[in-house]
């Protein structure tokens, strides 16, 4: 990888990284926002937050069924 790809990598907030993995759980995700994730060095926080939101909605699916049937 040459420096100045490094360099142009910039790194995403926490909540810059939730929006993105939120706006992909729902299929929304613009051009700009997708670009601006694949040119960040912070794929491991994507995926991690990824993880975490999808754990949370399994969680409250299975919560929602729960209720329901009871």
């Amino acid at each position: 990888m040459k420096n100045s790809d490094h360099q142009s990598k910039s790194k995403l907030t926490l909540l810059q990284t939730l929006g993105s993995v939120l706006a992909a759980f729902g299929g929304v995700q613009n051009m700009d926002n997708l670009r601006r994730d694949f040119n960040s060095d912070s794929a491991w926080r994507i995926v991690a937050i990824g993880i975490i939101v999808t754990v949370i909605f399994v969680l409250l699916v299975i919560f929602a069924a729960r209720h329901a049937a009871s």
